[in-house]
C-alpha cells in the first residue's frame, strides 16, 4: 500500500518555519511603500485645508465689504482711535469697529457686541481724505483691504 499524498496548499508554499521568505519580504515591503507614498498627498491636504481654516472666507469677507459699504457711505465724522473706528451713522448712532481678539466686531451706542469678521490677526483702519479704509490681515498672513467713500465725512 502507498502512503497517502500530501497536497500543498498555495497559502503555506511561501511560509517556512524558519521565518519569512524573499518573496513575503518583497510583498511586505511593497505593502508598506504603497501606505507610505500615500501618506504625503494625505499631509499635503490636511496642511491646505488647515491653511484655508485659518483665513478668513471668502463668501464672509464680501459679506463684511457689502455690509460696510452700506454703512460707511453715510458716515458722519469719522475717527479712529487705535484700533477702533468710530463714526456717527445716519440714525445719530455711534457706530464703532474694532478689533476684538481675533475678531472685527462693530457695536452701536457702545452696546452689543456684532462679530464682522473672524480669524483677525491684524486690522488697521485710515480716514483719508473722503476715504475710509481698512487693512485686514487674517490668522494664516493674506492680507485683504477695503476701501470705502464716505460722502458725509466732511473732510475735504
Amino acid at each position: 500500500m502507498t502512503p497517502p499524498v500530501k497536497k500543498e496548499r498555495f497559502a503555506f508554499r511561501f511560509t517556512d518555519s524558519a521565518g519569512f521568505s524573499f518573496l513575503n519580504m518583497l510583498l511586505s515591503l511593497g505593502i508598506f511603500s504603497l501606505i507610505v507614498s500615500s501618506l504625503f498627498p494625505l499631509i499635503m491636504f490636511f496642511y491646505t485645508s488647515m491653511e484655508g481654516y485659518r483665513d478668513i472666507s471668502n463668501l464672509e469677507w464680501e459679506f463684511f465689504s457689502e455690509q460696510a459699504t452700506i454703512e460707511l457711505k453715510g458716515a458722519e465724522s469719522p475717527v479712529i482711535n487705535g484700533e477702533t473706528l468710530s463714526f456717527t451713522n445716519r440714525l445719530k448712532q455711534k457706530v464703532t469697529y474694532q478689533r476684538y481678539g481675533t475678531y472685527l466686531r462693530r457695536q452701536v451706542n457702545q452696546t452689543g457686541n456684532e462679530i464682522v469678521l473672524q480669524k483677525v490677526e491684524k486690522a488697521e483702519m485710515q480716514v483719508i481724505k473722503n476715504r475710509i479704509v481698512f487693512h485686514v490681515t487674517s490668522k494664516s498672513g493674506k492680507a485683504r483691504t477695503l476701501s470705502i467713500r464716505s460722502v458725509n465725512n466732511g473732510a475735504g
